[in-house]
């Protein structure tokens, strides 16, 4: 099982498309890092991540295996954002 599994991950914002259906995998003890000039998106995902960013329907993020798209942002407990 993998730590942190992300599935056609998009966002809209104002109309224009930052993050465009990115899927990706964090194996447990794996270190992931997200790089890339000022407005590619970076904090936009770790938003999405988090809770803090409404994505477009058909986004899948488990955390450890569980679906947490349709928890309430205080319910992902495992997860944080300091910005």
């Amino acid at each position: 099982m993998n730590a942190l599994e992300v599935e056609n991950l998009s966002v809209v914002i104002d109309g224009s498309t930052v993050l465009d259906r990115l899927s990706f995998c964090v194996a447990p003890g794996e270190c992931l890092a997200v790089v890339g000039p000022n407005g590619t998106g970076k904090t936009t995902l770790l938003r999405a991540l988090s809770g803090l960013q409404r994505t477009e329907p058909g986004c899948v993020i488990r955390l450890a295996g569980r679906d947490i798209m349709g928890l309430p942002v205080r319910s992902r407990a495992r997860m944080g954002l300091v910005h």
